[in-house]
């Protein structure tokens, strides 16, 4: 458990390697939360290693009750929990769909545009906020209720619509030199 602490606190202090270690630490952990859930590790790798940084940054070390396995296991089974009503809200292509009807209505084209669009409305958003503000966005686009975004990252609702009014607030600066 030492060990454990000192490679927190590590990572607190912005040493890369440091997290990089504790991802290969729970990498087994990581793996067996998306398997048994029906999750591709590969590409659910990156939100699961975000959870485990944030468990980084919310443990306390000073507590003694909860384990950070433990505590690291909860905000991965949380994140899980978020891929999957995710991927549930999303509409999936069915396979005997005609895909050329599709693309003779110009389904296909749009879609790519309204992809590629959403794609650098994300990256710019990204630079525009914090971390936090930008995993409440995420959320938020989803269609997740404040409620749910706060259990989510373990916050409270208000500190959520906090951020949502920063967000709005930030976008519509951030974005009025792109002409958005």
């Amino acid at each position: 458990m030492a060990d454990i602490i000192a490679l927190i606190l590590k990572i607190r202090s912005g040493d890369d390697n440091a997290f990089s270690e504790l991802v290969s630490i729970y990498t087994p952990m990581l793996e067996s939360a998306a398997s048994k859930h029906g999750l591709d590790y590969d590409e659910s790798f990156s939100e699961l290693c975000m959870a485990l940084y944030r468990a980084v940054v919310s443990y306390d070390i000073e507590q003694s009750e909860v384990t950070f396995g433990l505590f690291a296991k909860i905000c991965i089974v949380r994140a899980v929990s978020d891929i999957l009503r995710r991927e549930r809200r999303e509409p999936i292509l069915e396979s005997d769909a005609d895909v050329d009807s599709i693309a003779v209505d110009g389904g296909v084209e749009n879609a790519l545009i309204e992809s590629e669009e959403r794609e650098a409305f994300r990256r710019d958003a990204r630079l525009l906020l914090s971390e936090y503000e930008y995993g409440v966005l995420i959320r938020w686009l989803a269609g997740d209720k404040s409620a749910d975004i706060a259990e989510s990252l373990g916050v409270s609702p208000k500190s959520v619509d906090n951020a949502k009014a920063r967000i709005q607030k930030k976008l519509r600066e951030g974005l009025r030199p792109f002409g958005l």
